[in-house]
């Protein structure tokens, strides 16, 4: 379905740190692929283009996203490539006019540890913690499915 004149390949570009990949591949991804849920995620391991430059997948990823799922954590905050990831999808918001960003707490991070575009992400948007008793996780999957479907917000509640 065109989205501001681009065909979506995907329902989320997943960015994340490497070091949260096994959560990533044996939680998040399975449970979100199949059913009840049956969303298209891109992941950089199984689809970014083997031979291209990094930057072009990534940009890629987002152009042909819906939303954009950041999975927060310590690694992520501290990371150079993930703050890259976040600045791509906002020049997307700013160019198209919404908001894309669906936000994971899997770990706690202070905001002090944290670059200032992820401060101000976590302050207007509405994030979704991992709960750490398995009790809390089916409310949390219906809560980031809710979010992964949810009409990408108008240019006035934009993250400047």
């Amino acid at each position: 379905m065109p989205v501001n004149g681009v065909d979506i390949r995907y329902d989320a570009f997943v960015s994340y740190h490497d070091m949260e990949q096994r959560w990533v591949l044996s939680v998040l991804q399975p449970t979100l692929e199949e059913h009840p849920y049956n969303f298209k995620l891109c992941l950089d391991y199984r689809d970014f283009i083997a031979g291209e430059k990094i930057i072009d997948n990534i940009e890629n990823a987002i152009k042909y996203s819906r939303k954009m799922l950041i999975v927060v954590t310590k690694n992520f905050a501290k990371s150079e490539w993930c703050y890259f990831e976040m600045e791509m999808a906002r020049t997307r918001m700013f160019d198209n006019h919404e908001d894309i960003f669906v936000v994971v707490i899997l770990e706690s991070v202070p905001s002090r540890n944290m670059p200032t575009l992820l401060q101000k992400i976590l302050r207007k948007k509405t994030y979704i913690e991992w709960p750490k008793h398995p009790d809390g996780q089916k409310v949390f999957w219906t809560r980031l499915a809710a979010a992964l479907n949810s009409p990408n917000a108008h240019h006035d509640r934009l993250i400047n």
